[in-house]
């Protein structure tokens, strides 16, 4: 079962620059979108069924409840362990690195500007590779 994909960014531009990048990669043809983490993790709470796993490009640098405050509330989620999270971000700060790996649900690190090479190599990583073959 291929992963449903959220995409959570503050900027539209972003937003709609990452749909067209996974639908191009190949990884889903309709991603969910969000402007905010509280409207996400609210979203996969209301998806909780059927063991559905979901991929999250989740951008850590929002207004409100920001990327961070996502992962701390997924980390304590029942969902946690059908969750996988690629941070997508301008931070080019090596301890945001360093603290997005504390969290199991991360298994990615994407710096923008993103490209499609980039969102090709998702289908790669160990935890999500499954889902693509």
């Amino acid at each position: 079962m291929k992963p449903e994909i959220i995409i959570v960014d503050d900027e539209e531009i972003v937003l709609m620059l990452i749909k067209r990048l996974v639908v191009r990669a190949g990884l889903h043809n309709a991603p969910h979108l969000f402007s905010n983490g509280m409207d996400a993790i609210a979203f996969l709470h209301d998806q909780n069924k059927n063991d559905q796993v979901f991929l999250v490009f989740l951008d850590i640098n929002m207004p409100g409840f920001d990327g961070w405050e996502f992962l701390d509330s997924l980390a304590i989620s029942d969902i946690r362990n059908q969750v996988s999270v690629v941070i997508i971000t301008s931070s080019v700060n090596q301890s945001d690195k360093i603290k997005a790996k504390s969290y199991s649900q991360v298994i990615g690190y994407i710096e923008k500007p993103v490209t499609e090479e980039m969102m090709q190599s998702v289908t790669r990583i160990n935890k999500v590779a499954e889902y693509f073959q």
